[in-house]
């Protein structure tokens, strides 16, 4: 189906010693809205073609915003906490891009609103004849960095977009850990910590 697929945040949300912001709250609210609250929103659900959104949590992104049509990076303003945001990533077998930034930043107050923004633009805008030219970095290809960005600006409550911010709290210099094998013991604990809570939240779900 040409719908939004479920929003990813980092796998050891909640538990990763080192990460930058719990993305639970964050995929939920969007889960929330593209589901309508498990009801269909259908708004967003007949787009040009599949959508899939993430945000980024981890230093070691784990998310993988790079192929994601829309991924949330954190990162601060002013001092407040937000989002830069990037646009456009996939792969397919004709074609595989990166996402792109937007050159916009947003409160974490607006994750839903921009979502619901960058959705309709897409929705609206998008090319809907061979399949193979319908995600969005075709429509992003059309318009523009800056021209994606215009009708993305127009669809937001306020009319506006803030730019992307430089306070970006992803470090660029990581090396990318690693929690499969026994590489130490604190892995090794978290591990089995994380096995033993998605067993009881599974054994939760079934009874």
């Amino acid at each position: 189906m040409d719908n939004v697929r479920n929003p990813v945040g980092n796998p050891l949300a909640g538990i990763d010693p080192e990460e930058i912001v719990d993305t639970r709250p964050y995929t939920n609210l969007l889960s929330q809205f593209i589901t309508g609250n498990s009801r269909v929103n259908p708004a967003v659900s007949n787009l040009p073609r599949k959508w899939n959104p993430c945000v980024v949590g981890s230093h070691d992104l784990y998310e993988h915003p790079h192929i994601n049509d829309l991924a949330y990076m954190p990162a601060t303003k002013d001092g407040r906490f937000g989002f830069n945001l990037l646009v456009g990533g996939f792969f397919s077998a004709k074609r595989c891009d990166e996402a792109i930034p937007l050159d916009a930043w947003v409160p974490a107050d607006d994750v839903v609103p921009v979502c619901k923004a960058i959705l309709e633009a897409f929705r609206d805008l998008g090319f809907r004849g061979n399949r193979q030219k319908c995600r969005m970095m075709w429509l992003i290809d059309e318009l523009g960095v800056e021209g994606f960005r215009t009708e993305v600006e127009k669809r937001m409550p306020q009319k506006e977009l803030e730019r992307a911010s430089p306070e970006e709290l992803v470090k660029k210099q990581w090396e990318r850990r690693d929690y499969l094998g026994d590489r130490n013991w604190k892995a090794t604990a978290l591990l089995v910590f994380t096995f033993q809570w998605v067993v009881s939240k599974q054994t939760t779900w079934m009874i």
